[in-house]
């Protein structure tokens, strides 16, 4: 993993709003 990026990509991340899912 290159030290190029300016911060760790978030890979546990939860972007999506809690939409109610069945």
């Amino acid at each position: 993993m290159s030290s190029s990026s300016p911060y760790p990509l978030p890979l546990l991340a939860p972007q999506s709003p809690p939409s109610k899912q069945p």
